[in-house]
């Protein structure tokens, strides 16, 4: 019987990390579309070389890379508190 019970908590254990994995995953991906949009607007950029337009982009720009370096923090402290556990 305890035998029995070890092996379900492990397997829930198992699963809890499986589902982790896949939020991981699912935020890579996210992180990834970002960036890729990151590359279209200094296409774009480059396309519309106007000077106010410009002053624009680069402010939604400097604002998309902040998002992301404070993504990628929250991943990190995920991490480190599902480690914790």
């Amino acid at each position: 019987m305890l035998l029995l019970l070890l092996l379900l908590l492990l397997l829930l254990l198992l699963l809890l990390l499986l589902l982790l994995l896949l939020l991981l995953l699912l935020l890579l991906l996210l992180l990834l579309l970002l960036l890729l949009l990151l590359l279209l607007l200094l296409l774009l950029l480059l396309l519309l070389q106007r000077l106010l337009l410009l002053k624009l982009i680069l402010f939604l720009l400097l604002h998309l890379l902040l998002l992301l370096l404070l993504l990628l923090l929250l991943l990190l402290l995920l991490l480190l508190l599902l480690l914790l556990i």
